[in-house]
């Protein structure tokens, strides 16, 4: 079989490479490349990731029938093939797929965007599966706001470090909700973080990937570049323009859909990450801050009904903050 790729996600080689195959999924696989990265080959559904290669491929496509374990892989002149099996992927007409979050100029004072806010909030709350990582992690996640809110590297540093590598998986919950929340971060633009501080925090979180797995290592590493997967700029695109001209529900369910809990950690951890980095208290993105979403965020963040981004333009940034935290 043979199949375009559509995107090379950032970390992708430009030109030849080889490798084995690392790990088989039905909808991934994972290559393990000679230069000591991992490549993931993904279908179109999942949108496009760092170090990724997503394929045009058809509804029912499953990657196990035709990759076999530690099958050797190798691209030569634009053509990827996976020794064992008749899989080759055209790479030769894909996009190169970059995520310019410090472009999207996200701003939590513009009421639109406040609403947008609590839309997601409210799904992540309903979802459910971010709970166990918000209980567990509280106490470093609130340092973690504070001290970036604050400028203190040092501080926000020592909150990281208790978060990497906590959970289970190949990326532990803690690893989702730091990518999450720098990809935040980020997209708050110039209005965001002081630019050396923020070159400093990045900095020290790509030296904190060292400390957990293999593929969390990578997706860390990519945030600290500015790298996140479509699925988690698509959510801040419509939070950026307000849910108006990108619609906010179906990014956020796309987002939810990675993974067990993957999804839903790291959009927990957008919602940390874009409240620090508009300068809203650490107590904004807590989860008591969907009870004060405008009515009817929570049935369009699920339901696909306009969001109250566009109709609620009423709200203010004092709706972030919950009376109590």
């Amino acid at each position: 079989m043979r199949l375009a790729a559509l995107t090379l996600g950032h970390g992708v080689p430009a030109g030849d490479f080889t490798g084995r195959v690392r790990e088989r999924h039905r909808r991934a696989c994972v290559l393990g490349l000679d230069d000591d990265i991992d490549v993931t080959l993904t279908t179109q559904d999942a949108g496009a990731l760092p170090f990724g290669i997503t394929l045009a491929t058809p509804a029912d496509f499953a990657f196990p029938p035709l990759v076999a374990p530690m099958a050797a892989c190798a691209a030569r002149h634009g053509v990827l093939r996976i020794a064992g099996g008749t899989l080759a992927i055209d790479l030769r007409h894909a996009v190169r797929w970059r995520s310019p979050l410090q472009t999207l100029r996200l701003d939590l004072r513009r009421s639109p965007s406040v609403a947008a806010w609590h839309a997601v909030a409210a799904a992540v709350a309903s979802d459910g599966r971010a709970e166990p990582l918000r209980l567990a992690a509280a106490p470093a996640i609130r340092m973690l706001g504070m001290a970036t809110r604050g400028g203190n590297v040092d501080a926000a540093v020592a909150a990281l470090t208790r978060l990497v590598g906590l959970g289970e998986g190949r990326t532990p919950a803690g690893d989702d909700f730091i990518v999450g929340f720098v990809a935040g971060l980020l997209a708050c633009g110039a209005d965001g973080p002081e630019p050396g501080l923020l070159a400093l925090f990045r900095d020290r979180l790509d030296v904190l990937a060292a400390r957990t797995g293999r593929a969390s290592h990578v997706y860390l590493r990519a945030a600290a570049a500015g790298e996140v997967s479509q699925r988690l700029f698509d959510v801040l695109a419509a939070m950026a323009q307000g849910d108006c001209d990108r619609p906010l529900s179906p990014a956020v369910a796309a987002a939810l859909a990675v993974g067990h809990s993957s999804g839903a950690c790291g959009l927990l951890g957008l919602l940390h990450g874009s409240a620090a980095g508009c300068g809203i208290g650490p107590e904004a993105a807590a989860g008591a801050a969907v009870a004060t979403a405008p009515a009817g965020a929570h049935a369009s963040a699920e339901s696909g009904a306009a969001s109250p981004a566009c109709s609620a333009r009423h709200a203010t940034a004092k709706q972030i903050a919950p009376s109590s935290a």
